[in-house]
């Protein structure tokens, strides 16, 4: 088993031309049915990659959203957060509170804006959690669960919420065996890390780095990964 990461906008859907898109998802399915993970590693939020995902009919194995703050399997259960979400938000805040007396914290809404309206996120900026069993005398064993998924970090990135996907499905293979790609300045810590190739469109910045080779495209890097022993 191998495993690609892609980033999604300009790269496995190439700007919403259709017949490289369908190149792409097409020889990603492929991929996948050779045994194979697909993941991609996106700034867009979940409920956005959802929109896309029923749109143009995409198969993956996990999504990385947020730039790495949250981690979700194909089903839509939460691998990893660094993001409270609305029906956990005030349960958890009154944990946390307890145990660390929070107060850096800040509302956003989905596009990263201050809410205007009821549904909104959390996002904890510096707090660090640990385990502390009073939690479940004072909050029940729920409490755990939902802690148990909430790292935090000042600042995420594709590279860290891939990382802590792999530490959780504990899959056995070597890192020499995850490759990446993308096109933009956010991919970089992820394409450095793991097997990465930029595509020839990529963010100039992205385009100069000598020690990130190029390829034409996602459909030739699932060639190229499956043809490799």
């Amino acid at each position: 088993m191998k495993i690609l990461v892609s980033d999604y906008d300009g790269t496995y859907n190439p700007y919403y031309l259709r017949k490289p898109f369908e190149k792409n998802r097409n020889a990603v399915d492929d991929f996948r049915k050779n045994g194979n993970l697909f993941i991609i590693a996106t700034a867009r939020s979940p409920k956005h990659m959802y929109e896309e995902i029923k749109k143009w009919d995409i198969k993956y194995d996990y999504l990385i959203c947020n730039n790495g703050s949250i981690v979700i399997d194909s089903n839509g259960n939460i691998i990893f957060t660094t993001i409270f979400y609305e029906e956990y938000d005030s349960y958890l805040i009154e944990i946390i509170s307890y145990l660390y007396s929070l107060t850096n914290y800040q509302s956003i809404d989905q596009e990263g804006k201050s809410p205007t309206k009821a549904s909104y996120q959390v996002r904890i900026l510096t707090l660090e959690l640990t385990d502390d069993k009073s939690i479940f005398h004072k909050f029940g064993s729920k409490a755990n669960v939902l802690l148990d998924k909430i790292k935090t970090y000042q600042n995420s990135n594709k590279r860290d919420g891939l990382i802590e996907l792999l530490k959780t499905i504990k899959v056995s293979l070597n890192y020499s065996e995850i490759y990446s790609i993308g096109n933009s300045i956010n991919d970089i810590e992820l394409l450095k890390r793991f097997n990465g190739f930029k595509v020839p469109w990529s963010n100039p910045y992205l385009l100069l780095r000598t020690d990130i080779p190029t390829i034409s495209s996602v459909h030739s890097l699932t060639k190229k990964i499956q043809q490799e022993k």
